[in-house]
């Protein structure tokens, strides 16, 4: 296999050459071929597919060895021939593809046997092959938010954030629909409600074969499917015990949005905006955006490689809204004293062990970063605050749809080591 790897990795054109993996794979690729070798060599064909996750040049260093539905009903034959379940998912085979077959096969192969080899090569083939996201781990970390009266420190534990915005080409392909009003396929889609957010990423978990993170009856009711089995209230429930794509809470949004870790050793975190302190540099707002949204990715990065966190467009997050009204219209300076209720005593964000606010009854969310139609001054007598800034907050009805006022989006992320 190293053989074959290294020809194809010296045909790369020269864009690759200083590549630090691929050059890493190169010197791999010249000593004697072991088992710890190999395993080494695909985890960095791996980290080079998802860095260059469009790139057909990258995705055929490897031959894949895929495991198909075919395929693994043929192994799964001789081991459980008399099994109900395996007898029901047999008679799927001649149906149509579609969401629900899928939904069907997931289903009665983990009545088979969740622990199978075979099953289990056949759900991590899935989510590789489905996987179309560029997604960043954030290593966790502690800090003081800017959204909490206290001093109190949060504890944040590691994720995976969306590099981009959710772009219409992306939110088209799982929804069969494009909702926003400045049509482009890498534009941030808008004009999407938080209920629209929350479909979207249960849409896509299910595509990859992850566990959804919402649990939304036929009466819109919401609860958080747990990994450990367990149903629960949203202000109940524990995200490291999720598996599927999510919104992050507002905690997360501004840990990634500052930068983490990364920001904190370089002692950027507590820039003005996402990545720098010029908000020309990394947000589009009302001075530079010709009054749409813009392409993502087309400013600067902050320093986790993350674009979009100021500007282009609101972000909406799972916490709740915690201040009066709904619309976006100051400066939530107070906001730190809201109170958790729903189906559980309150409590204040402010202690250690609550990492975000979720209120049954309230029909705001928080919204974050600031938009293309920002101003980039602050004067409260004149209704305004520089929304761009991390340290700003808004919040928004869960089913806005404004007509004239295109300015709510999402980026998706995950829980990178769920708990089980």
């Amino acid at each position: 296999m190293l053989k074959e790897l290294k020809e194809k990795l010296d045909n790369l054109p020269e864009n690759y050459a200083k590549d630090i993996d691929i050059v890493a794979l190169k010197a791999l690729c010249t000593v004697p071929e072991t088992e710890e070798i190999v395993a080494h060599v695909k985890e960095l064909v791996e980290k080079l597919e998802a860095k260059y996750a469009n790139d057909d040049e990258i995705k055929n260093l490897i031959p894949k060895d895929e495991m198909t539905l075919e395929k693994l009903v043929g192994l799964l034959e001789g081991k459980y021939s008399t099994n109900i379940d395996f007898i029901t998912l047999k008679a799927m085979m001649n149906l149509e593809d579609s969401i629900e077959k899928e939904r069907a096969v997931k289903t009665y192969l983990k009545k088979i046997n969740t622990e199978d080899e075979d099953i289990k090569k056949y759900f991590e083939n899935k989510r590789k092959s489905n996987k179309n996201l560029d997604m960043v781990f954030v290593k966790g970390g502690e800090y003081s938010p800017s959204f909490i009266s206290s001093v109190t420190k949060k504890k944040v534990f590691n994720i995976n954030v969306c590099r981009y915005l959710t772009t219409q080409d992306t939110y088209e392909k799982i929804m069969g629909k494009n909702p926003s009003n400045f049509k482009n396929a890498k534009k941030p889609v808008e004009n999407v409600s938080w209920w629209d957010a929350l479909e979207y990423c249960n849409r896509l978990s299910e595509k990859e074969y992850l566990e959804p993170v919402y649990n939304i009856d036929e009466n819109g009711d919401l609860k958080i499917n747990q990994l450990d089995g367990e149903v629960v209230y949203p202000d109940l429930a524990d995200f490291e015990k999720t598996e599927g794509y999510r919104l992050p809470t507002e905690l997360e949004w501004e840990w990634f949005a500052r930068g983490g870790q990364n920001a904190i050793q370089d002692g950027t975190f507590n820039e003005k905006y996402a990545g720098n302190d010029n908000i020309d540099k990394v947000a589009w707002h009302q001075g530079n955006s010709n009054n749409t949204t813009q392409i993502v990715g087309a400013k600067a990065p902050n320093s986790l490689n993350i674009f979009d966190c100021s500007g282009n467009i609101w972000e909406w997050c799972f916490d709740t809204g915690r201040q009066g009204g709904s619309v976006i219209s100051g400066f939530l300076a107070s906001m730190a004293t809201g109170m958790g209720s729903g189906h559980h005593p309150q409590k204040k964000l402010d202690s250690m062990e609550n990492l975000y606010i979720y209120e049954k009854d309230k029909n705001s969310r928080i919204v974050c970063g600031g938009s293309y139609t920002s101003k980039t001054f602050n004067n409260s007598s004149d209704g305004y605050w520089n929304y761009c800034e991390v340290g700003y907050r808004g919040r928004e009805t869960v089913n806005a749809y404004k007509p004239d006022n295109f300015i709510c989006g999402f980026r998706v992320v995950r829980t990178a080591n769920p708990k089980y």
